[in-house]
C-alpha cells in the first residue's frame, strides 16, 4: 500500500515511498537469490518486475481525489457505447469493482479474476457470491487482473479454487485442527500446484482458517 499523504501530496512523501519501495525490492531480490522452489522463484521475479515499474513511475504520481462516487452500479454513456461499473461487495479486498461493456459483452474483472494465481482472499463467501453473480451476466470475454484474456470458464476456475479452500478450512475446524497442523497437513490439489503468487496457497489457507474462526 502507498503511504503518500492525501492532504499534502508533497515531494517528501514520494521520497519516503521511494525508500520503502527500494527496501521492498531489496528484500524481494534476496528472496529470489535464496529460493530454490521454481514456482515460488518465478512468482518473486514477477513481483520484482512489477514493483520495479512502480518505483520508476513514483516521481510522476499524484494523488487525485475522485469526483464521482457510486455504491453498487454506475453507467457511463459514451458517443459509441456505454460502460457499467459494478461493485457487488468485497471478496479480494473490502470493496471490489469491475467494469462491464454490454455492447461488447466484455468484463474487465481486475483481481476478482486471475489466471493461475493465488490472489489474496479477503472474504471467501462474498468472493464466491460475486463471481456467481458475474457468471449470470451476458459475458463472452473476461479480462483478468493477471493472465491472458479468456472467457467465462476462467471465472469458474476461481470459484472452484475458492470452494476447495473454503471446504478444507471448514473441515479443519470441524476436526479441531490447529492452524499449524492444518497448513502442515494440507496437500495442494494437483490443479493448483503450478499456480503462482509470492505468498502461495498457504497464505490463503491461513486467511480462510482465521476467517472461519470468527
Amino acid at each position: 500500500t502507498y503511504t503518500l499523504c492525501i492532504e499534502k501530496n508533497k515531494l517528501e512523501s514520494i521520497e519516503i515511498e521511494e525508500q520503502a519501495m527500494q527496501q521492498y525490492l531489496l528484500n524481494l531480490k534476496y528472496q529470489i537469490d535464496t529460493t530454490e522452489d521454481a514456482i515460488a522463484r518465478e512468482s518473486l521475479i514477477n513481483q520484482y518486475d512489477e514493483f520495479s515499474k512502480v518505483l520508476a513511475d513514483l516521481p510522476q504520481m499524484k494523488i487525485v481525489l475522485p469526483s464521482v462516487l457510486f455504491e453498487e452500479k454506475l453507467i457511463i454513456e459514451g458517443s459509441n457505447r456505454k460502460v457499467e461499473l459494478h461493485c457487488l461487495g468485497g471478496g479480494h479486498t473490502p470493496c471490489d469493482a469491475f467494469m462491464y461493456v454490454p455492447s461488447e459483452r466484455i468484463a474487465f474483472m481486475g483481481d476478482l479474476v486471475t489466471e493461475k494465481l493465488h490472489v489474496p482472499i479477503y472474504n471467501p463467501s462474498e468472493f464466491i457470491a460475486i463471481l456467481k453473480t458475474v457468471k449470470k451476466m451476458n459475458i463472452n470475454t473476461v479480462v483478468p487482473g493477471h493472465g491472458d484474456v479468456s472467457d467465462i470458464a476462467l471465472i469458474q476456475s476461481v470459484i472452484d479454487y475458492l470452494t476447495v479452500l473454503t471446504r478444507k478450512s471448514k473441515e479443519a475446524h470441524q476436526r479441531g485442527l490447529s492452524l499449524q497442523d492444518f497448513i502442515t497437513g494440507f496437500e495442494t490439489p494437483s490443479e493448483y500446484r503450478d499456480w503462482k503468487g509470492i505468498n502461495g496457497i498457504k497464505s490463503n489457507l491461513t486467511n480462510l482458517y482465521n476467517f472461519y474462526s470468527n
